[in-house]
C-alpha cells in the first residue's frame, strides 16, 4: 500500500515535476547552440522539491517562451538526468524530451530558443475575431475609400501562399491632349482597416514584428483567421486595399506628378500562380485575352533596365550565386514521416528549380536548372515600382503643400522611412577593387567568384525618414509598404500614409464649411480631432503620428532572419545526411576566406550551396573546380565537413 501524503506535500510534487520539465526544456533548447553555459550541478530531485521553488511557471501564457530563456533554471532538469542515469547535457534532456513524446527528432530548437511566439493564446484569436467584425472603417466615413472594383486585378503568389498581400492592375485611359495613357495599380491588402494603430491586434503584430517562413511551415505575424481571410486579397471577394496607381515615362522612371494614393475596394479577378503566369506569357494569353499581364510584364522590363541603368545590384553583379531554399513534406517512406524537397534559386532573376529531389531516392538524377521566372521578375519590379512611387509621392505631397496651398498645414505631416544604401566606397579599396573587376572581366568561376566577392563592398540598408537614395536597387528613394500582413515595419506605413489621407480630407472638410463625423478618434487620424475645430487650431498639426515608431521591431527582424537562416542550415543538412553517403558533388572555389588556415569559400552546384573547406595545401586558386564528399554531417550542430575527392 501506498503511503497517504497531505495536499501540501502533494502540491510540491507536483510544483517539483513542472520545475523539473521545465528545466529540461531550457536544458535541452541549449542542443546544437553554438555556446552553453550550464551552472554547477548539485543536489537531487527530491532535494530540489524541498527547496524553495521560484521561477515555477504555473499559468502559462505568450511571454512564458523569452522568459524560460532568460530566467530558466537548469539545476533541476541535471539532477534528474542524473537519477535517470542519463547524460547530464543539452543532448541528454533533448534526447528525453524525444523520447517522452513532447518533442518531435526535427524540433527547430534554434526558433525554441529565440523566443518567437510559436503560437496565439485565446485572447489574441479573440481579438482578431472581434476585428472581423468591426465596422468602424473611418476610410468610408470621410469618403476616402475609392470603388476600384471595376478593374481587373490580378494577385501572382506560390501555390502555397495564405496571406496574399499585393494585387496588380492596369488602367487605360484618355488623357487631357486626347492621347492614349496607361496607369499601373499596385494594390496592397488594408492591414490599417482590421488592425489601426491603438487596437488589440496592432498590439500583437507590434510584438511579434513579423511573420516567420520555416521549412516546416510558417508562423504568421497576426492570427489566421484574420489574415487569411478578411486581410488577404482573396478572389471574387470585395477586399480592402490602399491602392498606387502611377504612370511611367519612356525611359522607366516614374511620372511624380501621376502618382494616385488611396484607400480603395478591390474586387480580384484572378488568383495566379508564377508557373500560371509563366505559362501564359510563353503561350501568347498574356498579350491577347489577358492583355493586362501582357502590359505588366513589358512595364516590368523597362524598370528593370532603368534600375540597371541607374547602377543597381543587376548591374554591379550581372551573375548572381544561385541559393537553395529547404521546405518539408509528409512523406510515408521516411522514418519520421517528414520528406525534404531542395530548390535552388537566383535572386535577380527569380529563377527557380522546376524539380524537387527526394532524398529517398536513391536513383535520383539531381537537376539544379535555375531558369528564369518572367512572372517573378514581373512582381519583384512591381513591388520595387511601389516602393519607390511611394517616396516619390510623399516628396510631391511636400513640395504641392509648401506654395502657398491652402493645406500649408499638412506639409510636415507625412511620416515615411526610407530604405537607403550608399554606393560602394572604392577609394580606400583600390586593390581590392582591381581583384573583383578581375573576376569579373576573366569571368571566373562563370561569374560566381565575382558575385562572391563583391559582396565586401555592399554596405547595409538603414532607415531614415528623410528621402535617399538605395544603390542597391539603383532608385533615389524607396520604401518598405507591400507586406503590411507578414511585417510590421509596413502596417505601420498604411497607418501614416492613411492618417495623412484622412487628416487631408478632414482639412478640406474643414475648409468647405463641411460637418466632419464625430466619430473619428485619435488612433484614426494620428491626433486630437479636436485640433480641427478652429483655424486657430490648426498649426497644433505638426504634432501628429506621436505614437508610431519606425524602429519598433527592427531587431525581431534581424533574429528572424537568424532563425530562418538556421532553420534552413539544419534541414539541408540533414538533406544530404540523408542521401547515399557514396554521393559526390561538384563545386567551385569561390576564393579564400583566411589564408593563414587555408580556408575556402566552394559553391555546390547541385545543392546550391556555399560552404567553408579547409584545404590540406595552400594557393587555391578562385574558379577551380573539383569535386567533394560530405562526411561528419552534424545537422543540430550546423556542421559539415567537406573533403576533395578530385580536381
Amino acid at each position: 500500500m501506498f503511503a497517504r501524503i497531505d495536499k501540501d506535500t502533494e502540491s510540491r510534487i507536483v510544483l517539483g515535476a513542472i520545475m523539473s520539465l521545465q528545466s529540461l526544456f531550457v536544458l535541452g533548447m541549449q542542443y546544437g547552440a553554438k555556446a552553453n553555459s550550464i551552472p554547477p550541478v548539485g543536489g537531487s530531485v527530491s532535494n530540489s522539491m524541498n527547496s524553495e521553488i521560484n521561477g515555477v511557471i504555473v499559468k502559462w501564457d505568450a511571454s512564458c517562451t523569452k522568459k524560460l530563456k532568460s530566467e530558466g533554471n537548469r539545476i533541476p532538469a541535471m539532477n534528474l538526468l542524473s537519477e535517470m542515469k542519463r547524460k547530464r547535457s543539452p543532448q541528454g534532456a533533448y534526447d528525453l524530451l524525444v523520447s517522452l513524446g513532447i518533442w518531435q527528432a526535427d524540433e527547430d530548437l534554434g526558433l525554441l530558443r529565440s523566443g518567437f511566439q510559436l503560437r496565439f493564446d485565446d485572447s489574441e484569436i479573440q481579438s482578431a475575431k472581434e476585428a472581423c467584425s468591426n465596422m468602424h472603417d473611418v476610410d468610408e466615413l470621410l469618403n476616402i475609400r475609392e470603388d476600384l472594383s471595376f478593374q481587373k486585378v490580378y494577385t501572382i503568389d506560390s501555390a502555397s501562399t495564405t496571406e496574399i498581400d499585393d494585387g496588380l492592375s492596369v488602367e487605360k485611359f484618355t488623357k487631357d491632349d486626347g492621347s492614349n495613357g496607361k496607369r499601373f495599380w499596385i494594390h496592397i491588402a488594408d492591414g490599417e482597416r482590421w488592425a489601426p494603430p491603438g487596437s488589440r491586434v496592432f498590439d500583437i503584430a507590434k510584438q511579434r514584428a513579423t511573420s516567420l517562413y520555416l521549412p516546416q511551415g510558417s508562423i504568421p505575424m497576426i492570427p489566421e483567421i484574420l489574415c487569411t481571410e478578411k486581410m488577404s486579397l482573396n478572389a471574387n471577394a470585395e477586399k480592402c486595399s490602399l491602392s498606387l496607381g502611377v504612370e511611367l515615362a519612356p525611359d522607366g522612371s516614374v511620372i511624380d506628378s501621376s502618382i494616385r494614393m488611396t484607400a480603395s475596394t478591390i474586387k480580384v479577378s484572378y488568383r495566379l500562380t508564377y508557373d500560371d503566369v509563366d505559362e501564359m506569357l510563353e503561350d501568347g494569353i498574356a498579350y491577347n485575352e489577358e492583355w493586362e499581364l501582357g502590359e505588366l510584364f513589358a512595364a516590368a522590363k523597362t524598370r528593370r533596365d532603368y534600375r540597371i541603368r541607374n547602377g543597381s545590384a543587376e548591374a554591379f553583379v550581372p551573375t548572381q550565386i544561385p541559393q537553395y531554399s529547404i521546405s518539408t513534406y509528409t512523406d510515408d517512406v521516411s522514418h519520421d514521416n517528414v520528406g525534404i524537397a531542395l530548390n535552388i534559386q537566383v535572386s535577380h532573376n527569380g529563377g527557380k528549380n522546376q524539380s524537387m529531389v527526394d532524398c529517398h531516392d536513391k536513383s535520383a538524377t539531381m537537376t539544379y536548372a535555375t531558369p528564369v521566372s518572367a512572372a517573378s521578375m514581373l512582381v519583384t519590379e512591381m513591388m520595387i515600382l511601389a516602393g519607390e512611387a511611394v517616396g516619390r509621392w510623399k516628396m510631391w505631397e511636400r513640395k504641392q503643400n509648401s506654395h502657398g496651398c491652402s493645406q500649408d498645414h499638412l506639409r510636415h505631416l507625412l511620416r515615411i522611412p526610407f530604405r537607403t544604401q550608399p554606393s560602394p566606397d572604392y577609394r580606400s579599396r583600390m586593390r581590392e577593387k582591381s581583384i573583383m573587376e578581375d573576376l569579373l572581366n576573366n569571368d571566373t568561376g562563370g561569374g560566381l567568384c565575382h558575385a562572391w566577392y563583391a559582396r565586401r563592398f555592399f554596405s547595409p540598408a538603414e532607415i531614415r525618414e528623410v528621402p535617399s537614395p538605395h544603390s542597391g536597387l539603383g532608385i533615389e528613394c524607396y520604401t518598405q509598404w507591400s507586406s503590411p500582413i507578414r511585417r510590421f515595419g509596413d502596417l505601420q506605413v498604411h497607418a501614416t500614409i492613411k492618417r495623412y489621407l484622412r487628416r487631408k480630407r478632414m482639412m478640406e472638410m474643414k475648409l468647405n464649411g463641411s460637418t466632419i463625423p464625430s466619430n473619428i478618434t485619435f488612433n484614426d487620424i494620428g491626433c486630437d480631432p479636436e485640433l480641427f475645430a478652429t483655424e486657430a487650431t490648426l498649426p497644433l498639426l505638426n504634432m501628429t503620428d506621436t505614437d508610431i515608431d519606425f524602429t519598433h521591431g527592427l531587431a525581431s527582424l534581424k533574429a528572424a532572419r537568424v532563425v530562418q537562416r538556421s532553420s534552413q542550415t539544419y534541414w539541408m543538412l540533414e538533406f544530404i545526411r540523408r542521401i547515399d553517403r557514396s554521393k559526390t558533388f561538384e563545386a567551385v572555389i569561390l576564393g579564400c576566406r583566411n589564408p593563414s588556415r587555408k580556408q575556402y569559400m566552394i559553391y555546390i552546384h547541385e545543392l546550391g550551396l556555399e560552404w567553408q573547406y579547409t584545404s590540406p595545401v595552400d594557393n587555391l586558386t578562385s574558379g577551380t573546380r573539383m569535386v567533394v564528399k560530405a562526411t561528419n554531417i552534424l545537422p543540430r550542430n550546423g556542421q559539415m565537413t567537406l573533403v576533395r575527392v578530385h580536381f
